[in-house]
């Protein structure tokens, strides 16, 4: 296995341009001892049982979960400032709220939390008191049962 950098694996273009309106839905999910941050489409649903296997492979209960979902834009027309940069801070902040070790499932949340630009894949990175461990794709890991075993043999050797 080899680590990339993330990226070169974003293929979503983000707009820098702060009037743009960027368009992503993060489901964050806290449970004591772990986070999860997961990227969904705008109709995909949460399959839970996958994130309360890991919460309790970790040392959590399931039953402490707290969910949020964060859609953006907030709301199709309105003058709440949407841009790229208010995106970017909303997400940072929540981010700030979820415990020490957080699994973020998605390349595409990259451009909206500036500490997972110098992630690797697969490779947990340190910032402040959070670390956080990137898997690149919810759909990959879930139709495949080797990526789900190495993702267990991964989260092993982090805690």
């Amino acid at each position: 296995k080899t680590s990339t950098n993330v990226l070169s694996l974003e293929k979503k273009s983000v707009s820098h341009n702060a009037s743009s309106s960027p368009q992503f839905r993060f489901a964050l999910l806290h449970y004591v001892t772990v986070g999860f941050c997961v990227s969904l489409s705008e109709v995909e649903e949460l399959r839970r049982r996958i994130f309360d296997d890991i919460a309790r492979f970790m040392g959590a209960d399931p039953k402490t979960m707290k969910q949020q979902i964060i859609e953006w834009p907030i709301l199709k027309t309105s003058s709440i400032d949407q841009s790229l940069d208010s995106a970017r801070q909303v997400v940072t902040q929540k981010f700030g709220l979820l415990p020490a070790k957080v699994i973020v499932i998605g390349s595409d949340v990259v451009p909206y939390f500036g500490p997972l630009e110098r992630a690797l894949i697969e490779t947990p990175v340190l910032v402040g008191g959070q670390s956080y461990l990137l898997i690149p794709s919810f759909s990959e890991l879930m139709r495949s049962a080797q990526r789900k075993r190495e993702l267990m043999a991964l989260l092993n050797g982090w805690f």
